[in-house]
């Protein structure tokens, strides 16, 4: 490569041909008869070829740009700077189709950013207000509507933000909703600090944004976490409150259950209480009536006593001389001429 880069140098024929498109900032040209590996200088595009590397975003369409842009056969004129190639062998070089620098062409359209390699320069303003041009359009690396890029995972993780705060329930919403809406904002939280780490970490991570590009993508990111956090907060308080009023609630339904059970235990009681003295009245008037039926059965069957003039000898039952007029129960002496009056229900001697 060396020596055929050489011949780059002392040929007469100004213009090279296109032989393939490598990747989209490198071809491999014919000049003067020799085959020549031509890395585009102040241009960097999205990696596609490094075996240690994988395919990056808008990589693809950067080749497909560069093969559009210089078909296979195009005539090409190559200007160089201070130093003609790379550690790798390759010419550096402006290529110009035309009047066209392909360089600034492929920056332009969003598929690759201005770089310094060495002290090789001379490109560099033409292609950074290409980027520049590419980057206010917002096309290419700096499309949000292109799923692989930066800008676009950031605008996508931004709306995720703003749908789940959209969500935020009204006052007075159950605790089911907000139970639900904090798993949306637990989501959207966690959408937005894996992106955020997308854009943490080494410098060189992303080497086709620019700085301000991260710096930006952060800030907005930022600017939606916050906002999220607060929104969790409130959600968090808003739960609180509600857990408080279903326990509130919860409490005075087991305190009026309380209530209503001790009520119809003391009705029980009290309807037991007047069963019990019921019963006791009832037995008590059976009693008085089986005393009664006793009393009269014992009257009817006592033998009947002649009727005297005199007295009766000394009987404490004995009546005087009008005859005996006591009903109530007695309690006769053997030989049944003489009895003790009693009381019918004690049994007990009267006077």
């Amino acid at each position: 490569m060396a020596v055929a880069a050489a011949a780059v140098y002392v040929s007469t024929d100004p213009l090279a041909t296109v032989v393939a498109v490598v990747d989209g900032d490198t071809v491999d040209v014919k000049l003067a008869g020799e085959e020549l590996r031509v890395r585009l200088l102040n241009v960097d595009t999205p990696e596609t070829v490094d075996p240690d590397e994988p395919v990056q975003c808008m990589g693809p369409e950067a080749t497909a740009f560069l093969e559009e842009t210089l078909p296979v056969g195009a005539r090409v004129r190559l200007e160089y700077d201070t130093e003609r190639t790379d550690r790798y062998g390759r010419v550096l070089a402006g290529v110009y189709r035309d009047s066209e620098l392909v360089n600034a062409s492929i920056a332009r359209a969003g598929l690759g950013v201005a770089v310094v390699i060495g002290d090789n320069d001379r490109f560099y303003g033409e292609v950074k207000a290409a980027e520049e041009a590419a980057r206010e359009d917002s096309i290419g690396l700096y499309a949000t509507d292109v799923a692989c890029t930066i800008p676009a995972q950031v605008a996508a993780t931004e709306k995720t933000v703003d749908d789940a705060l959209a969500e935020e329930p009204t006052a007075g919403a159950g605790l089911e909703e907000l139970n639900g809406y904090a798993l949306t904002l637990a989501g959207a939280a966690a959408t937005a600090a894996s992106t955020a780490d997308l854009l943490r970490g080494n410098p060189e991570r992303w080497p086709l944004l620019a700085a301000r590009d991260l710096a930006t993508l952060r800030t907005g990111l930022q600017e939606r976490r916050a906002l999220v956090a607060a929104a969790a907060e409130r959600n968090a308080a808003a739960v609180g409150v509600e857990q408080q009023r279903i326990e509130a609630e919860r409490l005075a339904a087991e305190a009026a259950a309380r209530a209503a059970e001790e009520a119809r235990l003391a009705e029980e009681a009290r309807l037991a209480e007047e069963a019990r003295r019921a019963e006791e009245a009832r037995a008590a008037e059976a009693r008085r009536a089986e005393d009664a039926r006793r009393a009269a059965a014992a009257e009817r069957s006592a033998p009947s006593r002649p009727r005297s003039s005199g007295s009766s000898g000394g009987s404490s039952g004995g009546g005087g001389g009008g005859g005996d007029s006591y009903t109530g129960c007695r309690a006769y002496a053997p030989g049944g001429k003489t009895y003790t009056k009693i009381d019918c229900v004690t049994k007990q001697p009267i006077g």
